[in-house]
């Protein structure tokens, strides 16, 4: 396949890929929409059977077009496949004597659509958990390739792709509420990570960066005070320490971020948390 280079800032083109195994419930996903517009959607294979399921919840009230655009696999786990015949020629099947499953086809049709508009990727991907284990160490390995997604929205939790040099902050953290690092199969070692507000900020030097880490009780009672300011490490060299805006909403939670030198990290937070990358 051919490797993308999308270094220059270009305008994100939103890509919801749908994939089969299991997923969350689409209203559970209700505060992840709000904040982001759906530009493009691919089915990939049985994900076409939850793409209906959210097509339905969705023309309710919230008006959120999640008709696919591609239709791909070798749909040989789709729940009906009468069911296609409606959709003509948005429908590309493939053989299933092949070496990519089908969601690493539609990572690939979604990257070269951004590259024919001249656009910044930005996928989200909405299922692939459980079911077999060989399709899911591939999910996790394809945040180490060239195509990847930069949210993977699974039943109970979401993982961000947290790329080196980039910062992010996480609200909606209830005390309860735990947060997890995870290092992309790239390297079990390399980069640094800097955070503030959790509860463990001295992350394992190998493997797994962090396990079920949760707000700190200190920051709850000392950092995010009245005026809603944390420390926050950024800047790609010195780290120097800044303060910035902490938000808390009305029922107390609060903020952590983390921010990614030399290296990519996974950062896996609950479904309902709210992330912003910078």
């Amino acid at each position: 396949m051919t490797d993308y280079d999308f270094s220059a800032a270009r305008v994100p083109l939103h890509v919801v890929i749908f994939t089969g195994g299991d997923f969350p419930h689409p209203e559970l996903t209700c505060r992840y929409w709000k904040r982001r517009a759906v530009d493009y959607v691919i089915a990939a294979d049985s994900g076409f059977d939850t793409a209906q399921k959210y097509i339905e919840y969705f023309s309710r009230g919230d008006a959120i077009d999640f008709s696919p655009d591609v239709i791909l696999g070798d749909f040989d786990s789709i729940a009906n496949k009468n069911a296609l015949l409606s959709y003509g020629s948005i429908v590309e099947t493939f053989d299933s004597a092949k070496d990519f499953t089908d969601t690493e086809l539609a990572f690939f049709r979604a990257y070269e659509l951004a590259t024919e508009q001249g656009r910044e990727p930005f996928i989200t991907l909405v299922g692939g958990s459980g079911g077999r284990i060989d399709h899911t160490l591939l999910l996790y390995d394809s945040f180490a390739s060239a195509c990847h997604a930069h949210v993977w929205l699974t039943p109970q939790q979401a993982v961000y792709f947290l790329a080196a040099g980039k910062t992010a902050r996480v609200t909606g953290l209830a005390t309860r509420d735990v947060l997890s690092v995870a290092r992309t199969t790239e390297s079990r070692r390399s980069g640094a990570l800097f955070s503030h507000g959790l509860r463990w900020e001295h992350f394992r030097s190998s493997g797994m960066r962090s396990i079920s880490n949760c707000i700190s009780n200190e920051c709850d009672k000392r950092e995010f005070d009245g005026r809603g300011e944390a420390t926050v490490y950024a800047g790609a060299a010195l780290c120097k320490a800044e303060k910035i805006a902490v938000p808390q909403d009305a029922h107390g939670t609060h903020a952590v971020s983390l921010t990614a030198h030399d290296a990519p990290f996974l950062l896996i937070v609950p479904l309902n948390a709210e992330v912003s990358i910078n």
